[in-house]
């Protein structure tokens, strides 16, 4: 099946799903659409990088599964509903998926950093959430520790360089 006959299909499937919230035949809250809305991007997004000779649409495929995932443990009840810990966890799922990306392809060692980046930058709101230190200590754990972005930034940029150069002389 081509990648446009799948999306077409989960374009209109979503539309009537919604079109039957509109007139309220089902009741269907916030959560279920968003949940709904994160598998159709995800089926998208996996569709894509079945197709895709680099595997293009991993990260965006498992991020939306992870999203969908997390959105069903805060309805449950698992995890809470707050802003500070649905950043981290946003955060950590982008992360996760990159690592993914990087894990599936081996092409690129960025994507590899930017997962560990966006791990970092998620965790210190989620245990800030769980009380273990203010917000205040994550203002200034940010503030104090934010060139060793720079410096992780770097030094992905030159493996990958390395490793581009290590594979045109062999």
């Amino acid at each position: 099946m081509k990648s446009h006959t799948i999306a077409g299909w989960a374009l209109i499937l979503l539309g009537a799903i919604l079109l039957i919230n509109q007139f309220e035949w089902l009741e269907f809250d916030r959560f279920f659409v968003v949940l709904l809305i994160s598998i159709v991007l995800a089926a998208l997004y996996f569709q894509r990088a079945q197709i895709h000779p680099r595997k293009k649409g991993i990260i965006g495929g498992s991020f939306f599964t992870l999203f969908a995932i997390l959105i069903i443990l805060m309805k449950i009840g698992v995890f809470p509903i707050s802003d500070s810990f649905g950043f981290g966890m946003l955060a950590i799922a982008l992360g996760i998926s990159n690592l993914i990306y990087y894990l599936m392809t081996r092409i690129r060692l960025g994507n590899a950093v930017a997962g560990l980046i966006f791990i970092l930058l998620g965790l210190p709101p989620v245990f800030s959430y769980y009380g273990y230190f203010s917000a205040w200590d994550l203002a200034d754990l940010y503030s104090t520790y934010w060139p060793l972005l720079l410096i992780l930034i770097g030094g992905g940029i030159l493996i990958d360089q390395s490793r581009k150069r290590a594979r045109k002389s062999a």
